[in-house]
């Protein structure tokens, strides 16, 4: 019972530095991205999403971390330079699988310093138990919080949804909405989308499955973009259309065949 106890004591702590490591680096790199979207939390969360920050640092992170805990075991002349460059290499690794090219090295590099973060969190929260627990426990279940908020913004927002057609004018739109669309297996759902932008603001639309997967056929008709997909499985589909500081008016059609 006692060895129990112990063999615990070392292993609860022990478990606690890496989720530590994987919130201290996922907060930094959140803050990096906040600031460099101009504060912009909508675009923050987006970007948190399309890269899988939370795969990144809390899977891939914490399973190279325990894998070069395993090696510094094995090899006990290593020191913390050795597992120090160990880190660097599984950053630089995590992005160099799929070829080697400038975007690579450079995002590499980013992988490579994130992960030397990884590793200063998970030692200072050795010595510090303010901070183990603050990024071990609470700044997750506020990123689980955060995550699940819309930050999209309108204002001025007036819209006009019928079974084949969505409109929608705004003073401002910044964020997401979605149109829903049901189709049936073997039909053909055909589209367009018209975007009036009067402030020079960003956009951007898609079709998206049930689950989540951009799918849809471009082509030029008569000088207008439209598009077309023959769904292989009855389900709700979804109009994405995202804004980024637009002022205008959305036009949305659709026809099912």
């Amino acid at each position: 019972m006692k060895t129990d106890i112990l063999r615990v004591q070392r292993v609860v702590p022990y478990l606690f530095s890496k989720l530590s490591g994987a919130g201290i680096a996922t907060f930094l790199f959140i803050l990096f991205m906040f600031m460099n979207t101009g504060f912009d939390m909508y675009k923050t969360v987006e970007v948190m999403f399309q890269l899988k920050l939370l795969h990144i640092f809390y899977m891939y992170g914490i399973a190279c971390s325990l894998v070069i805990d395993l090696f510094a075991r094995l090899i006990p002349r290593m020191g913390k330079l050795g597992k120090a460059l160990l880190y660097v290499i599984a950053g630089y690794a995590f992005y160099m699988v799929n070829g080697f090219n400038i975007y690579m090295i450079f995002a590499g590099t980013v992988g490579a310093l994130s992960a030397l973060i990884f590793y200063v969190g998970t030692q200072w929260s050795k010595l510090k138990s303010s901070v183990k627990y603050a990024f071990s426990i609470a700044f997750p279940l506020l990123l689980v919080v955060v995550l699940n908020i819309d930050f999209t913004v309108k204002n001025g927002w007036t819209d006009k949804t019928t079974s084949t057609s969505f409109e929608a004018n705004f003073t401002y739109f910044n964020g997401k909405h979605e149109i829903p669309v049901v189709v049936r297996e073997g039909e053909t759902l055909s589209y367009s989308v018209e975007i009036t932008n009067v402030e020079r603001g960003g956009y951007g639309y898609s079709l998206i499955d049930e689950n989540g997967k951009n799918i849809g056929v471009r082509e030029n008709i008569n000088g207008r973009l439209k598009y077309n997909v023959t769904i292989k499985k009855t389900a709700e589909y979804r109009f994405v259309v995202e804004g980024n500081g637009l002022q205008g008016a959305i036009k949305v059609e659709w026809a099912i065949e």
